[in-house]
Formats: structure tokens, sequence, C-alpha cells
């Protein structure tokens, strides 16, 4: 059950940033998190101008083993529902599993993403548009060799 490495928040206030979203899940006593990568939250015009919120992609290294830590894993697993999570009296962020965890990895997402030295000792990032172009590049590869079985 504690296969679950990459969780989601969107929304996040940018009164906080990625120190503070780690801690909250360290002091907690939920996760240790490895790295968490903030992308603007932007799906209209007005998102842009105000620029007030995030879409934060967090990559856990361990979680912990207590009971609040226990019922998170539980809940993300066996739920479509967003898991709750107070970070301040009477403030939530909504924690969901996350669909896309290459994206904390991205190469793109670089200058996004505060990396935990602690846990992540290599810190290393993916070009990811170079793995694409390396996968289009290898089918087309496969393709021509199919071809000239054909000749042969």
């Amino acid at each position: 059950m504690k296969n679950i490495r990459s969780i989601f928040i969107s929304n996040v206030n940018s009164d906080f940033n990625a120190n503070d979203i780690m801690d909250t899940l360290y002091c907690q006593s939920i996760a240790t998190v490895s790295r968490v990568t903030l992308v603007p939250n932007i799906t209209t015009y007005k998102d842009i101008l105000k620029g007030d919120n995030y879409n934060a992609y967090i990559e856990i290294a361990n979680w912990h083993e207590t009971e609040l830590a226990y019922k998170v894993i539980k809940r993300l697993s066996k739920s479509t529902r967003a898991v709750p999570l107070s970070y301040s009296a009477n403030k939530w962020w909504n924690i969901e599993l996350n669909t896309n965890p290459e994206i904390a990895y991205d190469l793109a997402n670089k200058d996004a993403t505060t990396v935990n030295c602690l846990v992540d000792i290599t810190g290393d990032f993916i070009d990811y548009q170079d793995v694409r172009a390396f996968d289009e590049l290898s089918a087309l590869i496969d393709q021509e060799r199919g071809s000239w079985i054909k000749y042969l």
C-alpha cells in the first residue's frame, strides 16, 4: 500500500512555497518529501494576471510510520476523492494522487522545482522532450527494419 510516490495539491496559495509544503508534511509526521514542483494554476486569462495559485506536484521519499500517514495512504489508494490536509487553523489543502509524476523530474520544470537534497542526493532531471524524440525515432527505426525484412 505504500507504493504511492507522487501526490498532487491544486490551488496552493502563492503565499506558500515548496519548503512550506515539505515542512507541513514532515512536521505532521506524514511523509518526507524529496521534491516539489510548483506550476502556476492558469485556466483563464484572469489567472495569468492574478498569479495567485499554484499546482504542487510532490514526490514522496518515504511515508512516516504513523497513524495519520497510514490514513492518508489508505484514503488515497481507495478513493477517487481528494484527501483534506490541514496546514493551518481552518485551512486545508486537498491531496490527490499525482497522475503525472514525471513533472517533478522534467528538465522543463527545473526552475519551478525545489529538491530536498537531504533525501534526493542526485537531484537529477530528465529532458522529456529528448525522451519523446528518442521514442519516436526508435519507432521509426523499427518500422524501417520491418519494411527491410519484407525485401530480404
